[in-house]
């Protein structure tokens, strides 16, 4: 039970910058009386403040202190509770609150709200609504018990017989089964979710078999066909390869022995020309001179035409010689062509294998990658695919 000892305030409403003190235990009751504005609700509004940092009546904060003075507005409440004494104090301009217990201070919370917690819950066990309906009955602002709305009613009733903690249990174990079922029906919702995969994973592994059987038989088809191709290739090459490298060697060969017969005429016919060209030279000397330009001699007609006639001779059979080379020379050139004709075809033959060697090994490759493909990727989509599936029914049992 409250006892209250002594209550003093200043600069609070109309009370000046002096303490108004007023002691409330020297007798089992005390009585307080005085005409219209002597100062009874303001002493009412005092302790109202002291004890939940709001009046008694309707006033704003601001205007609980002193207008004249405008700071150091103070009220102070002391009151015993069983053997413990307690001493209230608080101010506006500065702010100031502070519980005392047995002259001991009582270590104030970081946050004022949660201090005047301790004082309501802990100390007084009463609120505002409490106190301005039970302790204090105000005849300008008392309701009556029944006029008040259910849940003041409750909190009143809470207050007095200190059963609070029922409701607040309530609240607890309401906002329990709240969770409670807003848990069941997420797990609700989860399991159909759940089934719902599994479902559709199902279907999608049917058909995912259906369509990796498919791709397989596809891909083998093709396996099948580039080696198909790889052994008509190689087929094609082993004809190609027959006495290929000797021929090939024979006819650079023999091409090379051609080539330099040609270049052999060439050079001999060149001789030919370079000497029936001196001949000539001879034989128009000796048509046109008739002494010797050396010895100045005249040349006589017998010599001259003994001359004459064997460098002519001479000559015709150089020319004899120059056509000779003319048709070994035409020979050669046609056995030329005819060899560079056959060196050509048996190295498009080379080419031929070598583009098939290229063609083959690229093929290899293919089938490679394809078989590859068959193993990892379409074998792993359909094993992926169950693993997940796994996962799922594990994720159900699980829920």
């Amino acid at each position: 039970m409250i006892i209250f000892k002594k209550l003093r305030y200043k600069n609070f409403l109309s009370s000046g910058n002096n303490f108004t003190e007023i002691d409330l235990n020297s007798n089992k009751t005390t009585l307080v009386v005085g005409t219209n504005g002597a100062g009874k609700s303001t002493m009412l509004d005092a302790l109202s403040f002291a004890l939940f940092g709001k009046p008694h009546r309707n006033i704003n904060k601001p205007q609980l202190v002193n207008s004249i003075n405008a700071k150091q507005c103070l009220v102070e409440a002391e009151f015993n509770i069983g053997k413990a004494h307690f001493k209230i104090v608080r101010g506006i301009k500065p702010a100031v609150f502070e519980i005392w217990k047995n002259g001991t201070m009582i270590n104030q919370s970081s946050h004022s709200k949660e201090y005047q917690k301790i004082l309501e819950q802990n100390i007084l066990k009463l609120n505002h609504k409490s106190f301005h309906q039970v302790v204090v009955l105000g005849s300008s602002s008392f309701i009556p018990f029944m006029q008040l709305s259910a849940w003041v009613r409750r909190e009143v009733i809470e207050d007095l017989l200190d059963i609070n903690v029922f409701s607040k249990m309530n609240v607890l174990l309401r906002e329990k089964t709240n969770l409670l079922k807003e848990k069941l029906k997420n797990i609700e919702h989860e399991q159909e979710i759940t089934k719902t995969k599994i479902s559709t994973q199902l279907k999608y592994i049917a058909d995912i078999t259906a369509l990796t059987e498919e791709n397989k038989k596809e891909y083998e088809s093709r396996i099948q066909a580039s080696q198909n191709f790889i052994d008509k290739l190689q087929a094609e090459n082993s004809e190609l390869s027959i006495g290929l490298d000797e021929s090939v060697s024979e006819a650079e060969q023999r091409l090379g022995l051609l080539q330099d017969r040609k270049q052999s005429l060439l050079l001999r016919g060149q001789d030919r020309q370079s000497t029936i060209r001196d001949l000539e030279k001879r034989i128009t000397f000796f048509e046109e001179n008739e002494s010797c330009p050396v010895c100045d001699q005249a040349i006589s007609d017998g010599h001259k035409h003994a001359i004459l006639l064997s460098t002519q001779e001479d000559r015709d059979r150089r020319k004899a010689e120059i056509k000779q080379i003319g048709t070994e020379g035409f020979a050669v050139e046609s056995e030329i062509d005819q060899q560079a004709g056959l060196l050509s075809t048996l190295r498009d033959r080379v080419h031929k294998l070598t583009a098939n060697s290229k063609e083959i090994s690229k093929l290899q490759a293919t089938i490679s990658d394809y078989r590859s493909h068959i193993e990892k990727e379409i074998g792993a989509d359909l094993t992926q695919a169950r693993t997940d599936l796994q996962k799922f029914e594990d994720d159900r049992s699980n829920e």
